[in-house]
């Protein structure tokens, strides 16, 4: 949620491309073919550090994989596995839902890897975020790549006015 990054992109993610200390991770984009850096919050720290320095080595193939992410089989979780992940743990946060149904009769869930990447990117823009800053921060070519994340509710559309409601005093 922290870094608005693609399933994808996550499976990418090697131990080195992690700097600790400024919390910062070189995220490559397989959609650009290119590198970015995203900032997380101190607060994903002690767990990042949870999974690096303990869990992870847990895993068979962590000694030998350069990713943040293995599997118990490979060296690195596939986008698939990721978006699996992601749906376990909405189910067991009892956040999950059935939304629709596929033209294949599958379920549609509401919490997706790619929920979770539009959720952040609405967040930062409730917090006063610009659309080129969330542009890069996203990893877009264009700004309307980003405009098309950003689904603020009615509530947060009223309240962003309001909180901005000196632009019609004269």
């Amino acid at each position: 949620l922290q870094t608005a990054c693609r399933r994808g992109e996550i499976r990418h993610i090697r131990l080195q491309d992690i700097d600790r200390s400024s919390r910062k991770v070189k995220i490559y984009g397989e959609k650009t073919d290119d590198y970015r850096v995203v900032q997380y919050q101190t607060s994903l720290q002690p767990l990042l550090s949870q999974w690096v320095d303990v869990d992870r080595k847990a895993y068979a193939v962590a000694e030998t994989s350069d990713y943040l992410f293995p599997s118990r089989q490979s060296e690195q979780l596939s986008a698939y596995r990721i978006g699996v992940i992601v749906n376990k743990a909405a189910k067991n946060a009892n956040i999950q839902e059935v939304i629709d149904h596929n033209s294949a009769g599958q379920p549609i869930h509401r919490v997706t890897s790619h929920a979770l990447r539009s959720t952040a990117l609405t967040r930062l823009l409730n917090e006063g975020m610009s659309t080129k800053h969330l542009q890069e921060y996203a990893g877009h070519s264009q700004v309307s790549q980003t405009e098309e994340y950003l689904n603020p509710t009615d509530e947060e559309v009223l309240e962003a006015v309001d909180k901005h409601g000196d632009a019609f005093d004269y």
